[in-house]
Formats: structure tokens, sequence, C-alpha cells
């Protein structure tokens, strides 16, 4: 009996072996080895590698951060740390793909019977291309984990293969959405259009695939910035979507859209949902924080949503986000008009510790904003300065507002300037007895404010004066005039320029040395910050309780009175142009240039500022004034450029024309020069001498004309012709080779014989020219590209060297002789690898290693260069 069962087993154990060593190849192919293949393709490789995928895709789920500070993405797996974060995970399933498709792939023709006539399904069964029905959804697998490592182009590949070899496969489908996905991280975004239309218009494509084509659409506008796009199919895609959190997410960003398109009730709807769904702690946390933001705009009073603020800042688990619940707080009190509750939210939010300096940027811009409205220009400028020092390039819209906040930051110090020399001014005319009058009340206010302040500390109530309105050190209600030169808000000030010097720092020990520099250094420059404030700062000396200390101020004598309205003159210009340049506000630029004009009528300005007239009134639409501001300019300043456009407007046009045949000419004489030509070089020299004596070419016309003299041998004309340039244009940059050329001249060695000839030692190749007159790194890319494209075997190494103060070299080196380096100059000059320097001043040459040596003492590119002539050319 037992014989007969194990013998049985054995039977059984024998058949099962040989079924599996048959049925696991591949070259054969019929249903058992399809059965076998497909059942441990499915349940072994491509389980192990789907569960790979998805367990890279829950790590980033766990692990990824949201940066509410901009607009959230739809998908997190397209963010740059989400690739990192899941390298391991795809790398394994990319594996399994790669095994699946190598060990379970059947291609081989099943056998048929030639003679029996097949069906229509049969001929497709033999027609096709794969008869393991998991290796496509391992090529898929594969395509989707190089599209989560963001190697979009290795993804798009797999995805054609696996278009083009199962066209006839519904596989095909999911393909072509996922190339759609990749072609939109590589913002190729008309051939993912084509591909999404494709697969949303087809009556074939799987129903599962529109709701998934609704997201890519809305995800593509977005990437695109095409914001109407992205909110029509974010609606569509909420009210598709079936994963509750991911539906919350859809809202949120729907939400953020709506508020940046200034759609502020749409977004407060979707910030609602969010809340009320309360799925994510941060992202209902953020959904708040927005919603008080927009309270002022939306006109809802949500007192709920206040106390619940005020709530969370007594939990601890807050307490990294008190900075963002600060600033929702302080955005309600202001839509509230609540202002000093307000000012004192975003202080709080200012001074909270915290990373988030996009929160301290908006609170700082928000407060310079307020400040600006209200004509307190002093403290508008430090917090515009403070929003400069927080921002950065994930604020929104950074590229528009930080130019625009720089600008507000100068204007109101401009402004600022303008109102406290006003005050100066105004307090140093009154009669002595009323100015000091004025002064002793101040006096006496601080030291009420001293002795109320001491009998707080003695009854134990702290008082802080910096904040206190009313403690200013000067009277701040002059008729006449505001005095703002001693800020209440001084410490915001101080809290600036704290900042522009250190940064934003944390609060710990040892702060400064975090600059990098060393206590002796930091000695020093405190030991030099002293000794220039006790010679250039004496006010410090002097109490506040003093007479003299706002007398010192005050332009009581001529010289202060002149320099106080100088500063004057230069803000009101300043201003004037920061309206007109880059704020655009050609009303406030009128007004404060006719203010500059009627105060200061013989301004040396006085041309620039008709200038700026006209052309604000122009754009203004205001042609009355523009005309008026024109005869002016025609009248007062008639050999101007500016009178000469303004009386004929093809002036510009006519000049450069002429400009361009000077530079022709300039160029022709050179190319003579240079080919030896010297007699035809001095006649161009001298005609064009005669007809553009204006031009600014001039000072490069009489150098060349003195040089092609001394060529010519004639020593006394190149020495007048350089004099002629030293005198005329001592200023231009030509001038300075003329001034070396004369002092050898004047020193006797100008027949010096310093160079000599040795055509078989190794040579150099030399180009000289002015360090800025061009781009250094694009010249010697220019030479590596012509060496790598016709010199690659010489290994020839580019160098730039300086020579002196003024000039710079390209050094080429080395040839083994002078034949060798002359083929390299000569095909310089056939490939017109200069050309684009044809308009600048340089010299190049070849040079022995001898004579090399000699040069970089000397110095004289002149003198090289006439024996450089004499020798080699």
């Amino acid at each position: 009996m037992y014989f007969t069962r194990s013998t049985q087993y054995l039977k059984l154990s024998i058949i099962i072996l040989i079924f599996s060593v048959s049925s696991c190849t591949t070259k054969k192919n019929t249903s058992i080895t399809r059965g076998y293949h497909n059942l441990t393709a499915r349940f072994n490789v491509y389980f192990n590698g789907i569960e790979s995928l998805k367990a890279g895709l829950r790590k980033i789920d766990k692990n990824y951060k949201d940066d509410y500070s901009t607009i959230l993405p739809i998908f997190i797996y397209t963010e740059k740390q989400a690739a990192q974060m899941i390298t391991p995970e795809m790398d394994r399933c990319i594996q399994k793909s790669a095994k699946l498709i190598k060990t379970h792939s059947i291609t081989v023709k099943p056998k048929v019977d030639k003679k029996k006539k097949l069906s229509k399904k049969e001929k497709d069964f033999l027609n096709k291309p794969e008869y393991c029905k998991w290796i496509d959804d391992g090529y898929l697998m594969m395509g989707q984990a190089h599209y989560y490592k963001q190697h979009y182009f290795t993804a798009e590949q797999t995805f054609l293969l696996i278009i083009n070899k199962y066209k006839k496969e519904p596989i095909a489908w999911d393909a072509k959405f996922w190339l759609a996905k990749s072609k939109i991280e590589d913002k190729e975004y008309e051939d993912a259009e084509v591909l999404l239309k494709e697969i949303r218009k087809s009556s074939k494509a799987p129903k599962y695939l529109l709701h998934e084509v609704n997201l890519a659409y809305a995800d593509m506008y977005m990437k695109k910035q095409e914001w109407s796009g992205a909110i029509k199919y974010l609606e569509k895609s909420i009210k598709e979507e079936k994963d509750k959190k991911f539906k919350i997410r859809l809202h949120f960003i729907l939400a953020q859209i709506y508020q940046m398109q200034e759609n502020y009730k749409k977004a407060e709807a979707n910030y609602l949902e969010v809340i009320k769904k309360n799925y994510n702690y941060d992202m209902t946390f953020n959904a708040k924080i927005n919603l008080a933001e927009i309270s002022e705009k939306t006109k809802s009073n949500d007192g709920k949503l206040k106390k619940e603020l005020l709530k969370m800042l007594k939990d601890e688990k807050n307490y990294d986000y008190l900075d963002q619940i600060y600033y929702a707080l302080g955005r309600m009190e202001l839509n509230s008009q609540n202002i000093s509750t307000a000012i004192d939210y975003f202080s709080k939010a200012v001074s909270a510790r915290s990373s988030n300096k996009m929160v301290k940027a908006k609170a700082y811009k928000v407060l310079a904003d307020y400040y600006a409205q209200k004509d307190n220009y002093r403290l508008a400028g430090a917090y515009y300065d403070s929003t400069l020092i927080s921002i950065n390039e994930s604020f929104p819209d950074y590229e528009k507002i930080h130019p625009l906040i720089n600008s507000k930051a100068q204007l109101m110090k401009n402004l600022s300037i303008i109102e406290i020399e006003d005050s100066l001014q105004f307090v140093a005319k009154l009669p002595e007895r009323e100015r000091n009058k004025l002064i002793d009340k101040q006096i006496q206010k601080i030291l009420a404010k001293e002795k109320a302040a001491m009998e707080n500390k003695n009854n134990g109530t702290a008082f802080d004066p910096a904040f206190d309105n009313q403690t200013s050190n000067v009277p701040s209600n002059i008729k006449g005039g505001k005095w703002y030169f001693y800020n209440p808000q001084a410490v915001s000030y101080g809290l600036t320029n704290f900042k522009q010097k250190w940064g934003d720092r944390e609060l710990e020990d040892l702060w400064r040395l975090s600059n990098k520099k060393s206590n002796s250094e930091i000695k020093k420059e405190e030991s030099t910050k002293k000794n220039n404030t006790k010679s250039n700062n004496k006010t410090q000396k002097l109490s506040n309780k003093t007479r003299e200390f706002y007398l010192a101020d005050l332009p009581l004598t001529p010289e202060k009175l002149n320099k106080s309205n100088k500063k004057i003159e230069n803000a009101l210009f300043n201003a004037a142009m920061i309206y007109a340049d880059e704020m655009h506000d050609d009303d406030k630029a009128v007004e404060l240039f006719e203010k500059l004009l009627k105060r200061f009528p013989e301004t040396a300005m006085r041309l620039d500022v008709l200038q700026m007239l006209y052309n604000s009134s122009k754009r203004k639409g205001d042609y009355t004034r523009a005309d008026k501001y024109k005869q002016m300019i025609i009248s007062e300043f008639p050999e101007s450029i500016n009178a000469k456009i303004l009386k004929d407007p093809n002036y510009l046009t006519d000049l450069q024309k002429q400009s361009k045949k000077v530079e022709v000419l300039y160029e022709d004489a050179f190319n003579y020069y240079k080919a030896k030509r010297y007699r035809q070089t001095i006649d161009i020299c001298e005609n064009a001498l005669k007809e553009y004596p204006s031009d600014e070419l001039v000072p490069k016309f009489l150098y060349l004309n003195a040089l092609s003299y001394g060529e010519i041998g004639n020593k006394e004309k190149l020495k007048k012709e350089l004099k002629v340039l030293v005198q005329k244009y001592p200023t231009a940059e030509i001038t300075a080779n003329a001034k070396e050329i004369l002092q050898i001249i004047e020193s006797g060695k100008y027949e010096e014989n310093l160079y000599v000839y040795e055509p078989e030692i190794k040579h150099y190749y030399v180009l000289v020219v002015a360090k800025n007159k061009v781009d250094f790194n694009k010249l010697k890319f220019d030479y590596l590209s012509f060496n790598l494209d016709n010199y690659d075997n010489l290994n020839l190494n580019v160098a730039q060297i300086k020579l002196d103060d003024e000039r710079d070299m390209i050094v080429i080196q080395t040839f083994k002789n002078a034949e060798a380096a002359g083929n390299y100059y000569a095909e310089l000059i056939s490939k017109r690898v200069l050309s684009a320097y044809r308009l600048i001043p340089y010299n190049h040459f070849i040079i022995s290693e001898n004579n090399y040596k000699k040069y970089l003492k000397d110095q004289n590119t002149e003198k090289y260069l006439k024996f450089y002539m004499q020798n080699y050319r």
C-alpha cells in the first residue's frame, strides 16, 4: 500500500517537473507555456514591481512637505525633491520590469495546421506581437518608473514603444496618456495637447482615463500659467474625483488660483470647503490663514475665524506658525479698520521666530504700503527696505514686485529728505526767541516722559517709550511743515539698518561670528567706526535735553542752507524720476518736476528737467503743456541734442547714418594700415578729419594717421599728430597709447633694437586688447572652438594674461617655429575668427619665446609691431 502511494507521488512529481521544464521555455508557444508565463509573470515579477512602484508613491505622500507660500502642484511627484526620495523603489521597479520582459516574453508564433482555414479571430491571434499578456504591462510599469524618477526622455521612449508595438491593445491608450504627461513635464505642450485631445475624443479610449485627462489638462495649464484653463479643468476634476483627500487638495489649489486672480468670493468658497473637511492639518491651517488674508476683499467679518486664530495662538503645536497667525489676525484687523491693533499684530508677525521669510516680507510690505498712504515717508521707507531684505524669488510675482518695492523704498527716502530739510529750514527761519521756546517745550516733554517712565517702572508697569506715538525728541506739530527727522518708530528703522549689515540672524550666542570675520577684523571695524563717529557726528555727544542738540542740525548759516537746498533739489529730481520712469505716474512726476523748477530755476539739471516734463506731459496726453516745455528747450538750449531732435525728428536717424559711414571709413583706413599701404591710410584719415571733425572716432583717426606717418619715416609728423591727439582728447582711450609712444620718442629709445629674429625656435600667438572692451570669456571660447576644429592635434593652450593696468592678452602656445605660428595666424584671418571684434582696437601677432619675455618687460606694443612688420610680414 505504502509502496503504491509512494509510486503515485513519484509519478506526479515527475509529471510536474516535466511540465515546469517544458513550460518555462519561451521558445515554444503553446497553451501550457503561455499559461505558465502569464501566471508567473503576473504573480511573481509584475506583482513585486508594482508593489515597489506603489511603495515609492506612498513614501512621497508621507514625506513630501508642501510649500504653501506658492500655488501647490496638483501632482507632488512632479516636484524635484520628490524624485530623490524614491530612487531605490523606482530602480527596483525598473529591474523587475526588465526581468519580466526578458524572462517571460513569448514572440515565437504558435504552430498551426497550414491546411486549416483560419478565422479572423485566429488570424489576429497569430499576428500578435507578444503572447505573454503581462509584457506590455511590464513596459508601462517601466515607463512610469522612469517618469517618477523624472527621466522624461527615457519614459517617452518606453511609452512610444508600447504605442507602436501594441497599437491594437487597450494599453496603447494608457501609454498615450503617460506620454502626454511626460511631454507636459518637458514643456512640449503642443504635443501633449494633441495626445490628450485624441484620448478625450476617441470612443475607444478607456473611460477611466477621461478624469485623468482633465487633471492632466489642469496641470498643463498651471505650468503654462494659463489660469482660466486651469480653473476650468480643476472644476471639472473636483466634480469627478472620488478620493476625498485628493479632492480637498484640488479645492485648495483652485482657491489659491482664484485668490491670485482676485476672484475672492470663489477663493473663499473653496477655502471654506477645505476647512469644512479638515483632512490635513497643515492645509486646513493655511486655508484659515489665506481666508483671513482675503477677508478685507470679501468684506466678510468672520468672528468665528478670528476666534479660531486666537485660540490657535495658545496651542503649542502652532509655535512654528505664530508669524502666520499674527499676520492673518493683522489682515483681519486691518479689514475692520482697527489700525493700531493691526499694526501690533504685524509687528508681532515680523518679530516671531520663524524661517518663513514669505510671511515677514508680506507683513513688512503691508506696513510699508500703509505708512506710504499716510505720507509717513521715513517709516514707509524703512519698512520697504525690510521687505527687500526678506523677499526672495518664491514671492508671488517676484520679478514684478521686487523692482517696484525697490522703487518705492528709494522714493520714500527722497520724499523723506525733502520733508526733513523743509522742516529744518522752517525752524531755522523762526525768530530766535520763538525757536528757543519751541525747543524748550520739547525738552520739557522729554523730561516729563522720563519721569513717567520711572514712575511706571517703580509701580511695576512696563513702559516702552520707543513705541509711544508722543516720544519724538522734536516737536511734531510745527505749523507750515512736519518735523520728521526724529521718528518715534526709530526702532523699526534701526532694525532695517541692522539687517542690511548683518542679515536676518537667529537669536543666539556669538551671532556676529557668522559673518565669517575674525575678532580682530571686527574690532578694527568697530574702532574705525568709532573714530568716524567722533569726527563726523558731534550731535551724538550732545544730550537731547539741551538746545545745542537741536540747533546742531538746523541750517542757520548760508553754507548749511545751501547744503540743505542741494539735498532738496537732488531729492526732488530723484523722486520725480522714480515716478516717471519706474512707477509710470506721470501726474506725480510733472508735479515734482515743476516744483523743482519753481524752487530752483537755476538748477544745473534744468535741461533734463525740461525734457522729462516734455516726455511726461506728452505721455499723459497734455499736449499744450508738452509744447510749452518743447519751446523752452529749443529757446534756452538751442545747441543741445535735445533741441535738435525736437526741431528735426530725423536728426537721430541722420546722425546714425553718418556714424555708420564714419565707421566704414575707419575700417577701410585700418585695413589699409594692416596691409602696409600707409599713404592710402593717411589720405582716408585726413579726409575723415576734415569732413567729420566732431565725430567720436576722430581720436582713432588721429592715432592711425600718426602711426602711418611714423611707418613711412616721418618722425616729426608722427610726434606732431600724437601731440594733437593728447592735447585735444586727453580722456580718449587711445590717448594712453599715444602718450606711451611720445615718451619713448622723447627718451630716445624709439629706434632701439630690442628684439631678435629667431624663426626656428618656439613661437606664441598673442592678441592685446583693452580689458573693458571685450568679454574675455567669450573671446577665449572663440579661440578654443577654432583650435578644436582646426588644430586639435597640437593641444594648444589658451590663456588670459595681464599686460598692464589697462590691457590684457590672449596667449596661445606653443608652436614649434615661426612658420607654424604664421600658418595659425593666417588661418585665423581667412576664417574671420575675430570679425565680431573688428570695431574694437586690438593688436595680434606671433612672437618667439625669447622675444615674448622681453615684450612682457617692455610692454611697448608699437615697438614690437614695428619689428614684427619688418621681419614677419
